[in-house]
């Protein structure tokens, strides 16, 4: 009978605590965010289920960690700096704001005059309502609010 050889991959701690140790997957391995550690690959596939605990090295996820920890949005000792929001925390943050400014209009007329509606050029469909209208302004509002984001991050570069 022949073995079979085990296929590894590295897994990546991103979680907010300043290590952790698998008990759950019997690796019994520490981590601390950041660290990459090579695991079998049906036991990395079962860990990487949990994305805010755990990604495969090299992964958009990982190289997205990666970027904000470079950037000082995250401390490599405990997860983001002083509990300070992140931008996509604030872009929603922000988004949350409209959307409860917008749901205070009663008439159409008031969503499509706001100054967001405007400014971004939102169309609706004449038989939307209002909830409908409030989620397409707040829609391209969030898309404006992460392309600018994007924008300024590339600037950086």
């Amino acid at each position: 009978m022949t073995q079979q050889a085990i296929i590894y991959q590295d897994v990546v701690y991103i979680g907010k605590k300043p290590f952790k140790r698998d008990t759950v997957y019997g690796t019994r391995l520490t981590f601390t965010p950041g660290q990459v550690h090579p695991v079998p690959t049906n036991i990395a596939n079962q860990m990487t289920r949990h994305k805010d605990v755990w990604v495969l090295a090299d992964s958009p996820e990982h190289k997205t960690y990666l970027a904000a920890a470079e950037n000082g949005e995250l401390s490599t000792k405990t997860g983001p700096v002083d509990n300070e929001p992140t931008e996509l925390q604030k872009i929603d943050e922000l988004v949350k704001a409209l959307e409860v400014d917008l749901s205070k209009c009663v008439r159409k007329d008031l969503i499509r005059e706001h100054e967001v509606t405007t400014k971004l050029n939102v169309e609706f469909d004449e038989q939307d309502k209002l909830a409908e209208m409030v989620a397409k302004v707040c829609k391209a509002y969030k898309e404006y609010l992460i392309n600018k984001l994007i924008d300024g991050n590339q600037g950086d570069n």
